[in-house]
């Protein structure tokens, strides 16, 4: 039995009939995707960073340095890179 909050299941109700899955299904995917040796929600999480990373790195706005000589993509890259998981 797993116990959510009301808004939560309300999004998972809506989730399922749509798609026309069971919700108990759902939680068993999820909880096999968080303990699966094959990681692959972290996986997952880390190129969405990645993705992330190299958007901020290529846009030529957040190219200005700081007298430090640290752009903002310096910056917002060392913050994303903190959020990596399993590494």
């Amino acid at each position: 039995m797993a116990y959510v909050d009301l808004d939560q299941h309300t999004r998972l109700k809506s989730y399922c009939e749509k798609h026309n899955v069971g919700m108990s299904q759902i939680v068993r995917e999820g909880v096999e995707i968080r303990l699966s040796s094959s990681k692959a929600y972290d996986t997952g999480w880390n190129e969405a960073i990645s993705r992330a990373q190299r958007m901020i790195m290529d846009h030529s706005a957040t190219q200005m340095r700081y007298p430090n000589n640290r752009s903002i993509a310096d910056l917002l890259f060392d913050e994303l890179e903190c959020l990596k998981q399993g590494e």
